[in-house]
């Protein structure tokens, strides 16, 4: 059993920066308007958490931020909500992880050895 390319996809998309997210082969297809937003309340108070952080909550000094990335807040949100990876392969950090975790199911409900150096001993 292989991990499956969907799970990669998966991770691959949640774990998107938001500069990532702004470049293909990433796809944003969703609107700010309530009714059409099931995400909208996670993104609002996402974007409240990183105006927090970094302006204190200042609206003036969050807006300088953001336009250091040439977004505002409703560009902002945007992509804060779901994204959508349409490259046809995934990047090759997902297809290492993939391998890696592979390579890593040998050794699931088993104990894993004693690294040797952990060990007090002198080499």
């Amino acid at each position: 059993m292989t991990i499956p390319k969907d799970f990669l996809l998966w991770l691959v998309e949640q774990s998107a920066t938001v500069d990532e997210r702004r470049q293909a082969p990433f796809e944003i297809r969703h609107t700010l308007e309530p009714d059409a937003s099931p995400w909208l309340a996670d993104a609002r108070d996402h974007l409240a958490q990183w105006k927090g952080r970094v302006s204190h909550s200042s609206e003036a000094f969050f807006a300088r931020r953001l336009a250091w990335d040439d977004l505002n807040e409703d560009t902002a949100m945007l992509l804060l909500g779901p994204a959508r990876w349409t490259g046809e392969t995934l990047p090759s950090w997902a297809e290492l992880l993939g391998a890696c975790l592979e390579q890593a199911k040998s050794f699931w409900g088993k104990p894993l050895p004693h690294p040797r150096f952990l060990v007090d001993e002198r080499p």
